[in-house]
């Protein structure tokens, strides 16, 4: 489905993939939302090819909440460095879309608690509304 290819564009990167991998998902991007994904995704770009890091998702269980237009979803987050792995986290992102002129565009993309990641459990912050 589209939230996993999205994910896996944001989340299974190499210092050498995660610029095209980068401009591919800004295409999917809401326009509003663009500038504020770009400057997230640019950080983990500096960070991953500082490190000289690999990172690799493996989803586990997906959470829809078709009323918001929100995916939320848990797995582990594997972290090498030189082939070799440095970490294993289980981690819990949300990504949220928007429906425009008949296309789906991705409007936020942030890492939750791993066990509510689309943070049902969690009071909403004030102003957080549809």
């Amino acid at each position: 489905s589209s939230d996993l290819f999205l994910l896996q564009l944001i989340l299974n990167v190499t210092p050498q993939s995660i610029d095209h991998q980068s401009r591919l998902l800004l295409q999917y991007a809401a326009p509003a939302a663009a500038g504020e994904l770009r400057t997230q995704l640019a950080a983990s770009a500096e960070r991953l090819k500082r490190d000289g890091a690999a990172t690799v998702f493996s989803a586990q269980d997906l959470a829809i909440d078709e009323r918001h237009h929100r995916v939320g979803v848990r797995g582990s987050l594997t972290t090498f460095v030189s082939d070799r792995r440095v970490s294993e986290v289980v981690k819990g992102y949300a990504i949220e879309f928007q429906y425009a002129g008949g296309r789906i565009t991705l409007k936020a993309f942030r890492e939750t608690n791993a066990n509510d990641p689309l943070e049902l459990r969690t009071p909403a912050r004030p102003g957080a509304g549809s």
